[in-house]
C-alpha cells in the first residue's frame, strides 16, 4: 500500500512537478520569460533530493515504488540528461523563412519548459516503478508532454505533421502495451511486478499452464510498446519523418529520453523470469518459457533493427533523417545486451533445479547483461546530445548570394549533410562537438 514512505521516495518527482507549476503559472500570470532557467533550477533541486535517498545497492520497496541500483542509475541519468537537454532546448532557434534575422528564438517559453519538466517526472516514475499501474502512468506522462512539445516548438505544416504522426503511433503503442500489461495481470492476479514474478515462478501445473499460454500475448504486446519508445522494428518507421519535421532540440529529446523508457520496460520484463528462486524446488516452467521466448524475440528484433537502421541511412541526404536512422540502429545495439542477458539466464535456468548456485549465477548473468546495456545507453546519449547541441548552436546559415544581385535572402536552417561542408574551418568547436 502507498504510505508516507512511498511519498518520501517520490520527492525528486514532486520537486520536478512543483518546478513545472512555477514555470506554467509564472509565465501565465507573472510575466516570467525564463522558463528554461526555472527548469534548470528544478532539475538541480531534484538531484539534491535524489542524492539523499537509498543507494549503494540497497533495495527499498514501498507500495508501487521500487528503489534499487537499476532505478537509482536511471533516475540519475534522466536528471543528468534533462539538464543537458535544457541547454539544447533553450538554444534551439526556430526557422522562419520570412525573417532576415535568421529565425525566432523561442527557447525561453515557460510552456515548453514546464512541459519538459513534466516529461522528466514521468520518465523518473518509469524508472522507479514496481507496479504495472505506476509504470503505465509514467509512460503516459512521457508520451503526452512529448506531443505537446512537438506541437509547441514547430507551428509550420511539417512540424504539425510530425506531432500528429507521433501522436497517433504513440496511442497505438500505449494501447498495445496496456493490453500486454492486462495479460500479465491475468497471469498472476496482481499488478505488482514482484507478484507477477512469483506467479511465473510457481510450480503449480494449472497456474503454470495458464501462464505459458498467455505469455506470447503478454510479451508480444509489451515488446511492441517498448519498441516504439526505442524506435525499434516494427515501430521504427515514424522516426525519419518526425525528426525531419521538428527542430534539433526536440530531435535530441526523441533520440534519448524515450529510449530510457524502452530500456526500463525491457529490463523489468526480463527480471520477471530471472529473479532469484523463491522456492527450493527451483524455477517454474512458466518462468523458463518466459526467458526462452524473451531472448528469442529480443535477439530477432535486435538483429532486424540494426540492419534496417543502417541500410536506411545509406540513401539519406537530410541531416535529421540520417540521425533518425542512426537512432534506429542504436536501438538494435541496445537490445543486444538485453537479449544476451536473457539468453544466458535461460541457459542457467535449464540446469538442475534446487541448486542455489544456479539461481545466483542466473541473477549475476542478468545483472552483467543489463550493466552492459546501461553502459551503452550512457555512451550513446552523450554523443547524441553533442551533435544535436551543435546543430542547435549553428541554427541557420546564409545561402549563397552575390552583392548587387538583389536583396540578401533570409537565412536557411541547416537541413542537409552538404550544409556542414567546411564546418571544421568556419566553426571548429561546433565541428568537434558534432563529431
Amino acid at each position: 500500500m502507498t504510505s508516507l514512505e512511498s511519498i518520501a521516495l517520490l520527492a525528486p518527482e514532486i520537486v520536478l512537478l512543483t518546478a513545472a507549476l512555477v514555470a506554467y503559472l509564472g509565465g501565465a500570470f507573472a510575466g516570467l520569460r525564463h522558463g528554461w532557467l526555472v527548469a534548470m533550477v528544478g532539475i538541480a533541486a531534484a538531484m539534491s533530493v535524489a542524492g539523499g535517498q537509498p543507494a549503494d545497492g540497497a533495495t527499498v520497496v514501498s507500495g508501487p515504488v521500487t528503489i534499487d541500483g537499476f532505478s537509482t542509475f536511471l533516475r540519475c541519468a534522466v536528471l543528468g540528461v534533462g539538464a543537458i537537454l535544457c541547454l539544447v532546448q533553450a538554444g534551439d532557434v526556430l526557422g522562419a523563412a520570412s525573417s532576415r534575422s535568421g529565425g525566432i528564438r523561442r527557447g525561453g517559453t515557460c510552456e515548453e519548459a514546464g512541459t519538459f519538466l513534466v516529461m522528466l517526472a514521468g520518465l523518473s516514475l518509469v524508472a522507479i516503478a514496481g507496479d504495472l499501474v505506476l509504470l503505465f502512468a509514467g509512460l503516459e506522462l512521457v508520451s503526452i508532454p512529448t506531443y505537446v512539445l512537438l506541437g509547441l516548438k514547430r507551428t509550420d505544416a511539417r512540424g504539425q505533421e510530425a506531432a500528429v504522426k507521433y501522436f497517433f503511433l504513440s496511442l497505438l503503442a500505449s494501447a498495445l502495451f496496456l493490453y500486454g500489461a492486462t495479460t500479465l495481470y491475468g497471469i498472476a492476479g496482481t499488478t505488482s511486478l514482484t507478484g507477477i514474478a512469483r506467479g511465473l515462478q510457481a510450480t503449480d501445473e494449472t497456474a503454470a499452464g495458464l501462464a505459458t499460454v498467455l505469455l506470447p500475448v503478454a510479451l508480444g504486446m509489451s515488446l511492441v510498446g517498448a519498441a516504439f519508445r526505442l524506435a525499434a522494428v516494427p515501430m521504427h518507421f515514424y522516426a525519419p519523418d518526425v525528426y525531419e519535421g521538428t527542430g534539433p532540440g526536440n530531435a535530441a529529446l526523441l533520440s534519448t529520453l524515450p529510449k530510457v523508457a524502452g530500456v526500463v520496460i525491457l529490463g523489468r520484463l526480463l527480471a520477471l523470469g530471472a529473479t532469484p528462486e523463491p522456492d527450493p524446488a527451483g524455477i517454474g516452467p512458466a518462468a523458463l518459457a518466459h526467458l526462452e521466448l524473451f531472448w528469442r524475440l529480443t535477439a530477432v528484433l535486435a538483429a532486424v533493427t540494426m540492419t534496417v537502421g543502417n541500410v536506411m541511412a545509406l540513401w539519406q541526404g537530410n541531416l535529421r533523417r540520417l540521425l533518425a536512422c542512426s537512432s534506429i540502429a542504436h536501438a538494435g545495439y541496445l537490445m543486444v545486451g538485453i537479449a544476451v542477458a536473457s539468453a544466458a539466464a535461460a541457459t542457467q535456468a535449464g540446469r538442475p533445479l534446487g541448486n542455489p548456485a544456479t539461481a545466483d549465477a542466473r541473477w549475476t548473468l542478468l545483472l552483467d547483461g543489463m550493466a552492459a546495456t546501461l553502459f551503452y545507453l550512457a555512451t550513446y546519449v552523450l554523443p547524441t546530445l553533442g551533435i544535436f547541441g551543435a546543430l542547435a548552436y549553428l541554427g541557420h546559415r546564409w545561402p549563397e548570394w552575390t552583392a548587387g544581385s538583389g536583396p540578401r535572402p533570409p537565412r536557411e536552417e541547416l537541413a542537409t549533410v552538404d550544409d556542414l561542408d567546411g564546418l571544421s574551418t568556419t566553426n571548429p568547436v561546433a565541428a568537434f562537438s558534432a563529431n
